[in-house]
């Protein structure tokens, strides 16, 4: 809200309409959230900077940039998804199989990543369909 007060707005309200209107149809909660808005109006938030391209003359290590980038998207779906790894993997468009191979390589599983007074940390895990059918059927 702080995000919309604190905007200039040139087009009025018709802009502020067309803001609402994007933001209410790219967000996948019932809240609407600052990545959700245009980056103008968040001025830099949301940590989009980090993705500008800068290519020094010495090059970059593509792959280990590729690696911390997958990293720290999944690091944040994982908190958005409050430690749900089958919720995180739909955020990103990922495989839940895919997801659990990632996370466990980067360390987002709940125990490595879950604090104290963390809903997420109460100590259950996701699991396969196959893991709660064969407990359930005998």
């Amino acid at each position: 809200m702080e995000l919309l007060e604190a905007y200039h707005w040139p087009g009025n309200v018709r802009e502020l309409e067309n803001v609402i209107e994007r933001a209410v149809a790219l967000e996948p909660g019932n809240v609407i959230q600052a990545d959700s808005l245009p980056r103008e109006l968040r001025g830099g938030q949301g940590g989009r900077s980090d993705l500008d391209v800068v290519l020094r003359d010495s090059g970059i290590d593509l792959e280990s940039h590729l690696e911390d980038l997958r990293r720290r998207y999944m690091a944040e779906a994982m908190e958005r998804a409050r430690g749900v790894q089958t919720r995180a993997a739909e955020i990103l468009g990922m495989t839940f199989r895919s997801f659990r191979y990632f996370a466990k390589k980067y360390g987002l599983t709940r125990g490595e990543m879950a604090s104290v007074g963390d809903p997420a940390s109460t100590g259950a895990s996701d699991c396969d369909l196959a893991e709660i059918d064969s407990a359930g059927g005998a």
